[in-house]
């Protein structure tokens, strides 16, 4: 993703046929990413979690596997 604006990105996940529900959450877990590494370390340790184990759910799927 290096050079690549966020909306950029998203694009290009939709285009690959990435469904859009799952583009959506990826987009609002690089926002949470963003907001703990700027925000001075806001979030517990049970959001950073869920936030962690919602990526693994998502990345896990067979439609973020290269064709």
């Amino acid at each position: 993703g290096v050079g690549l604006t966020r909306a950029r990105l998203m694009e290009l996940l939709g285009a690959q046929g990435v469904e859009s529900d799952d583009v959506e959450t990826l987009r609002g877990l690089l926002e949470a990413c963003d907001a703990a590494r700027f925000g001075a370390g806001e979030g517990d340790a049970a959001t950073r979690r869920e936030h962690l184990e919602r990526a693994r759910s998502l990345l896990g799927r067979s439609s973020w596997r290269p064709r």
